[in-house]
């Protein structure tokens, strides 16, 4: 299908999320499906597994295992409801605006203390 610059109606009309990556780092479109209830199955790569819990939003299998990516995704279709308000639910506290403009805060209120900056230990030739 190619690149697209609004995936809101591919995902509205979605009932899961496969990404079988073997390599990525945070990936935008679990985030975008999530905060849409759209559940996830993906491969334990990158920051994934930070962002799906196995058995809650989706689940999250090792890379190259295809039986258990069909398994996984044969339970989130036939428990789609299950999954979905979780999805929305963990996308919003994690990803939300609140969480991350709370972040920002916190990170610049560290850097931005009278505080030294944390610095490596070991020592520097």
């Amino acid at each position: 299908m190619g690149e697209t610059s609004d995936p809101a109606g591919l995902l509205a009309a979605a009932d899961v999320l496969v990404l079988p990556s073997r390599t990525e780092g945070m990936p935008g479109v679990i985030i975008e499906a999530m905060m849409r209830g759209v559940p996830v199955v993906a491969t334990a790569v990158g920051a994934v597994p930070f962002m799906v819990r196995g058995g809650i939003e989706g689940f999250v299998v090792r890379p190259d295992d295809p039986a258990r990516l069909g398994s996984a995704l044969a339970e989130v279709l036939a428990d789609h409801g299950r999954f979905q308000g979780r999805a929305i639910d963990t996308a919003v506290a994690l990803f939300g605006e609140d969480a991350v403009v709370t972040r920002w805060e916190d990170a610049l209120r560290e850097v931005s203390d009278d505080r030294p900056l944390r610095r490596d230990r070991r020592s520097r030739s």
